[in-house]
């Protein structure tokens, strides 16, 4: 079985766990919607993409470990995961999709791979206990709002030519920026990624 689908075990409030089929490339949309006492999960090697919603308001996931192999993080994927303490990126991972990890309350820190080539909007929206993130060189979009609400970050690591590049391509959003706070240009990314944007 190399995909599981849309829906397969949604709400299913008693599942626990679970062990995946090692071929499977493909969780469906919402495949785990709202399991919500299921607290560990191994995802297969041959993994390469999660889909909309595959785990989202999977309340009791404390920890998981993407494979390598992975490049594609659907919209939604791990959303309101508020148990969600630790997850480990690949180096394959070249996108994570739009609120793919927002609410995920437990979240301390976050180590990009430097594969990742886009963050999608709102991704690490409200994550509120992050203090720390690194974000890679080879970055080429970064959504509005993608760690808006993360309210204790205190440390982002990235390059002065990745600043300047996040610059140009956010491009009329930083205009927005700069219309409503006043802030000139140099300084734009550090505000919006230090929390000055409520």
């Amino acid at each position: 079985m190399t995909l599981i689908g849309n829906v397969a075990f949604y709400g299913c409030t008693r599942l626990t766990e679970i062990k995946l089929p090692s071929d499977l490339t493909y969780i469906g949309d919402s495949t785990f919607y709202g399991c919500t006492s299921l607290k560990e999960i191994k995802l297969p090697d041959t993994l390469t993409s999660i889909g909309y919603d595959a785990f989202s308001s999977c309340t009791s996931l404390a920890e998981i470990v993407l494979p390598e192999g992975l490049s594609y993080i659907g919209e939604h994927a791990f959303f309101v995961c508020t148990s969600l303490k630790e997850i480990t990126f690949p180096d394959t991972l070249t996108s994570i999709g739009d609120y793919a990890f927002a609410h995920c309350k437990s979240f301390t820190e976050i180590n990009s791979p430097e594969s990742l080539t886009e963050i999608g909007t709102g991704a690490f929206f409200g994550c509120t206990n992050l203090i720390e993130i690194f974000l890679p060189d080879g970055l080429t979009e970064v959504g509005w709002q993608a760690f808006e609400g993360c309210t204790n970050l205190k440390k982002i690591t990235y390059n002065k030519e990745l600043e300047w590049k996040l610059i140009k391509i956010l491009g009329d959003k930083w205009n927005r920026l700069e219309k409503k706070y006043g802030i000139n240009q140099q300084h734009k990314c550090r505000k919006i990624f230090q929390n000055v944007i409520k």
